[in-house]
């Protein structure tokens, strides 16, 4: 990869940082409806939600829902790590749960949404928001910590020649625990097979 020419801003400078929906009470006992509702266990580090899985409901008619779009970047407020997710385009309406952060990227901003994903998952800005966190059993994130998170630029091809990287490290890892667990079926068959007496193969 060439070299890269940085510059640092924060991320209230390039983006706006909103809650999510905020429901009054538990999101499973309202009325089944048309809107997907994202919850923290939704935002994984790798991957997109599982759309299909989510659940749907009726939202009150207090306030008006401010749905959820593709370059989204969700991000959970609560505990050791504040794993984000750059969301693809929606399949319908939908809305984050309370305990997420939703980080619009400003328009005319050059920031992929997925490469801001990936630096707030990266471990100096996962130090950054760990340190800024208040509580002390569990930690919650605030909206003035996150937007004063410091934000690392580069020019368009280079946050994309990241994103790929990552990515295909991220396909890598997947296929490596496969093998691992493959490994560790084929060492407890093999251990069984002592125990029980039988022939191994």
């Amino acid at each position: 990869m060439p070299d890269i020419a940085l510059s640092t801003i924060r991320l209230n400078d390039v983006a706006e940082t909103r809650s999510g929906f905020p429901f009054r009470g538990a999101i499973d006992s309202l009325p089944p409806g048309d809107v997907m509702v994202l919850q923290v266990r939704d935002v994984t580090v790798n991957g997109s939600p599982e759309w299909a899985n989510l659940l749907r409901k009726e939202l009150p008619n207090s306030r008006a829902p401010d749905f959820l779009r593709g370059g989204d970047v969700l991000i959970t407020t609560r505990g050791r790590r504040n794993d984000a997710l750059a969301l693809p385009v929606p399949p319908g309406e939908a809305v984050a749960a309370t305990n997420l952060f939703v980080i619009r990227i400003l328009e005319g901003t050059p920031l992929l949404p997925a490469f801001l994903a990936w630096q707030i998952n990266q471990k100096p800005a996962q130090d950054f928001l760990m340190a800024a966190a208040t509580g002390s059993h569990i930690l919650n994130l605030t909206r003035p910590a996150l937007e004063s998170l410091p934000i690392v630029l580069c020019d368009l091809e280079q946050q994309q020649q990241i994103v790929d990287l990552a990515s295909s490290i991220a396909q890598e890892q997947v296929v490596l625990q496969r093998l691992i667990e493959n490994r560790q079926q084929q060492m407890d068959a093999l251990a069984s097979a002592f125990l029980t007496g039988k022939t191994i193969a």
